[in-house]
C-alpha cells in the first residue's frame, strides 16, 4: 500500500530542536565545498594559525514550511594576529571540537567568499546559519 505523508510544522520543529539542541556541536570552516559524502578526514578545513572550530548554540525551531532553526550566538573565528587566513565560503557542523574523528552533521555554502587579511577574524552573524526541515508531502 502506498501512502502520502509529511511532517507537520510541530513535528519538523521538534526534529530540529531534538537533533541540534541535544548536545554540543561545532562549526568549522572549509576552503573547498563540503559534500554529503565527505568526512572530517576528507574535507579541506582551514588550518591557519589560531583557527579553531566554534561551539554553536541554536534558537528554537520556528516556522512550518519549512521549519527552520538558526544559530543564536555570534561565532568568531579568531586567527593569530600575524596569520593571513585563506579565502573561504564553506562551513560545516560537526560533533567533534577538533580532529578528524567525528561526524559532519550539516554543511553550508555562503553566497560569497570571505577573504581576510592579516589580523582579521571571520565572524558568522546571529541567525546566519540555518538548518531546515521540509513539511512537504511525500509518498511512502
Amino acid at each position: 500500500m502506498a501512502a502520502t505523508g509529511g511532517w507537520t510544522g510541530v513535528g519538523a520543529r521538534s526534529i530540529l530542536d531534538t537533533i541540534l539542541g541535544g548536545g554540543i556541536l561545532y562549526v568549522g570552516l572549509a576552503t573547498v565545498q563540503v559534500t554529503a559524502t565527505d568526512t572530517l578526514a576528507t574535507i579541506t578545513e582551514v588550518t591557519t594559525a589560531g583557527y579553531a572550530r566554534q561551539a554553536v548554540t541554536w534558537g528554537a525551531g520556528a516556522g512550518d514550511a519549512p521549519a527552520v532553526i538558526a544559530n543564536s550566538g555570534l561565532l568568531t573565528f579568531d586567527f593569530d594576529p600575524a596569520a593571513d587566513p585563506p579565502s573561504t565560503q564553506y562551513a560545516f557542523l560537526t560533533d567533534a571540537a577538533s580532529g578528524t574523528v567525528g561526524d559532519i552533521v550539516y554543511r553550508w555554502s555562503a553566497n560569497a567568499a570571505v577573504d581576510g587579511g592579516a589580523d582579521e577574524d571571520y565572524q558568522i552573524a546571529i541567525g546566519a546559519l540555518q538548518v531546515s526541515v521540509e513539511t512537504t508531502e511525500v509518498v511512502v
